[in-house]
């Protein structure tokens, strides 16, 4: 179970209707609009909150926070407050904080005092994005009901009422430019001050904690919820948030925005950055796996799950395994085990080689196993193998050996279980000095050079029948990687790294290791990403 998951709603009480949400059976507060306001007085737009109260639904409530204004900017929200008493209230903090906190408090407020809110999210006080955009937010949460989050994006359209001057405009564009390279997400407009949220226990995990920046708390939302769903393994942000092009933005004077600014932005970018690498929400902190880097984290399964039928390493990997064991011309009927069989697919691949029984320690691996149709399954020690002596006919570890503490007894055990004349067939990683972050996630104590993984076979008892190193073009482009990435600090969770690639060049690296599969079928290799042997227990 997850510790933290988006939370779906219904959507079976709610009907669109122009630019009007109307809410059926009941009148219960579903959206929580939070406004901060800093001494707003001479520019707040009374009237324009005036009438979007008087036409809105009754669901929709507005939270208008104070933060330490010094003007009489709590004297006109309480004015508003009076006049529309069931449609909005005032959080006055005593001192300003900035906007970043006054955001982060209001929507707390909200999430607390208002628990029947499906939808919270913060506007900005000068209306720039007018209130009656919310609908257009709203529909397409209606419309998509796996996003969590939509954003306004000012993007001038024919048809669109976008009126921005051209020195914030560029300079936004700068902004948002370095935004997305530090996200790695495709967002065109982090800064508009219009964004709803689906309310969801990651959402509160989101605003827990006060933001690390004043002024672009904006894209630390962004990149929390990034890190949330890598944690967590949740579908990747850029499927679950929403850029929603605004009909209507403009620039209202009296911004306390100048262009300075934007140079502490990119500062704050970089310390953003920097932070959230290391972010850990509360609410994980005193989990088994963060306190424990013994513990596999469980998104690593659910990654390795959903990627390895496809992904190029993967898929590579279990072909050329495939094509060795093939050569081994095993018996009909023959029993295979897969030791430390992980999620599933390789065991599912073998099966076409005789009886195949999958061995893993973890819980996890193993329902992802039955998941796939696989059911001759145990839970074990790959040390301490649920089988009597002599009972298979060949052993697969694909990347096992290197997660084993004692790799000499792992060996002597398979061996063990091996009927005489059986076969191991085995791949591990290759060389020291490629060791980074990924091995940590995967919890590897080694990496092998190949005169060290033989030198171990044999002292277990095994006769080499075959070894070479494999993946042997790509190695350089693994060293240029590892030099670029350094390992992970203590205090957060490393990740394994399985970077993305477009699908062209997935289903060419997949298509060029199948040539590197047959030239290994007549020549070893010198060096390579991996170390692949074929081991012989004595007759």
């Amino acid at each position: 179970m997850r510790g933290l998951g988006y939370l779906d709603s219904t959507f079976a009480h709610m009907q669109f209707q122009k630019n009007q949400l109307t809410i059926f059976h009941d009148n219960l507060v579903r959206v929580v609009v939070v406004v901060p306001c800093f001494n707003e007085a001479r520019r707040l737009d009374r009237d324009a909150f005036a009438r979007f109260l008087q036409g809105a639904d009754p669901g929709v409530r507005l939270l208008l926070v104070n933060d330490g204004s010094t003007d009489r900017t709590l004297e006109h929200l309480r004015e508003l407050a009076a006049h529309h008493p069931e449609r909005l209230d005032v959080l006055d903090l005593t001192r300003n904080v900035g906007k970043a906190e006054a955001v982060r408090q209001g929507v707390l407020r909200g999430l607390e005092h208002w628990p029947s809110a499906e939808f919270v999210g913060y506007w900005d006080a000068d209306l720039a994005t007018p209130l009656e955009e919310i609908p257009g937010f709203l529909r397409v949460f209606q419309d998509r009901p796996h996003l969590v989050a939509v954003i306004g994006s000012r993007v001038k359209l024919m048809g669109r009422q976008i009126e921005r001057r051209a020195t914030r405009h560029y300079l936004g564009r700068v902004f948002a430019t370095f935004a997305s390279l530090s996200l790695g997400l495709s967002v065109y407009d982090t800064q508009c001050g219009a964004k709803l949220f689906r309310v969801s226990e990651p959402l509160r995990a989101v605003f827990a904690e006060p933001f690390h920046s004043r002024w672009i708390f904006d894209v630390e939302i962004l990149a929390r919820m990034q890190r949330l769903a890598r944690l967590e393994a949740l579908p990747p942000v850029e499927t679950v948030v929403y850029e929603y092009v605004l009909s209507q933005w403009r620039d209202v004077a009296g911004s306390k925005l100048k262009p300075t600014d934007f140079l502490r932005a990119a500062l704050e970018l970089v310390r953003i950055t920097r932070h959230t690498r290391h972010w850990v929400p509360q609410q994980m902190q005193t989990r088994p796996e963060i306190l424990n880097p013994k513990i596999m984290l469980e998104p690593e399964y659910e990654r390795m799950y959903r990627t390895e039928d496809h992904y190029w390493w993967f898929v590579a990997r279990r072909e050329l395994v495939a094509d060795w064991v093939a050569r081994l011309n095993l018996p009909e009927g023959a029993v295979i085990l897969d030791v430390g069989c992980g999620t599933g697919a390789n065991a599912l691949a073998w099966t076409r080689f005789g009886t195949v029984v999958g061995v893993d320690f973890s819980d996890q691996a193993l329902e992802r196993c039955q998941r796939r149709g696989l059911s001759e399954l145990a839970r074990g020690d790959a040390t301490k193998l649920p089988l009597g002596d002599a009972t298979a006919d060949a052993l697969v570890a694909t990347d096992i050996l290197e997660h084993l503490e004692d790799d000499r007894a792992a060996l002597i055990e398979w061996k063990r279980v091996l009927k005489p004349g059986g076969h191991l067939v085995l791949t591990v990683p290759a060389y020291r000095f490629l060791w980074g972050e990924h091995d940590v996630a995967l919890m590897h104590h080694r990496r092998y050079v190949a005169s060290e993984l033989l030198a171990r076979a044999r002292e277990a008892g095994f006769e080499v029948t075959r070894s070479t190193y494999a993946f042997s073009l790509l190695l350089p482009v693994a060293v240029v990687q590892r030099l670029l990435t350094r390992k992970p600090p203590g205090d957060r969770p490393p990740e394994a790294k399985f970077p993305a690639v477009p699908d062209w060049l997935n289903t060419a690296l997949i298509r060029f290791q199948r040539l590197e599969t047959s030239l290994l079928r007549h020549l070893s290799t010198p060096f390579g990403l991996s170390v692949l042997a074929v081991l012989k227990r004595p007759t």
